[in-house]
């Protein structure tokens, strides 16, 4: 579902469960909610968080890099409203929540950017909207904008990165997951994370 290379794939026996991100987990449980009826994202976007433990098989360099690490990510879930009204809140919702949390945590500026992915017709007008959108509602993050469109097989366009201090610890942005496995153009995901053992090995001080 996020084309991951199978060099980075750590297969497991039956009754051995591994997993590398739980946000592939929350996309599976409401795209199945969804064709069951018993979840309803027509009518209004659906939040979900979860907390776990993942696995991944790269090699890092970084020795804050872990391949066994405490992971939180948030999904949202919707439909296309026209005029990119999901994007827009489904962004701002995650933006917030970690602006919020990173705020109170180490009481500094932090650094939003933004990049332009494929996957959506008015690529650079699409980002000058939904920038403008998140420059008013945050005007005290400082916000960098790159409109070189990649090809990312990941994030489809858009992807947004949290930083403080020059270290990442947010990723995020919208996915065409839900798009695959309900094989509906109109559905709409929202997906992000962040480490949690990054921010215990942090070198920036947590605000008393």
């Amino acid at each position: 579902m996020a084309e991951v290379d199978q060099n980075h794939v750590v297969s497991a026996v039956r009754g051995v469960e591994l997993m590398a991100d739980s946000t592939n987990m929350l996309a599976i449980y409401l795209a199945d909610g969804i064709k069951h009826g018993t979840i309803d994202n027509a009518n209004g976007a659906i939040h979900l968080s979860a907390t776990c433990r993942a696995t991944r098989a790269q090699l890092y360099k970084s020795s804050k890099a872990l391949p066994h690490f405490g992971l939180f990510t948030l999904v949202s879930s919707g439909k296309d409203r026209g005029s990119y009204g999901f994007e827009k809140e489904a962004m701002a919702k995650h933006v917030e929540y970690y602006v919020r949390y990173f705020g109170e945590r180490f009481g500094q500026k932090l650094q939003v950017t933004l990049n332009l992915r494929k996957g959506y017709t008015d690529g650079s007008g699409f980002v000058d909207r939904m920038s403008a959108r998140l420059q008013a509602i945050y005007p005290d993050v400082e916000w960098v904008v790159n409109k070189e469109a990649t090809d990312n097989s990941y994030y489809k366009g858009l992807n947004f990165k949290i930083s403080l201090n020059g270290q990442e610890f947010v990723d995020g942005g919208l996915v065409d997951w839900s798009q695959k496995l309900l094989g509906n153009p109109k559905e709409r995901l929202c997906i992000s994370g962040t480490g949690i053992d990054m921010q215990v090995m942090s070198d920036v001080p947590v605000l008393e």
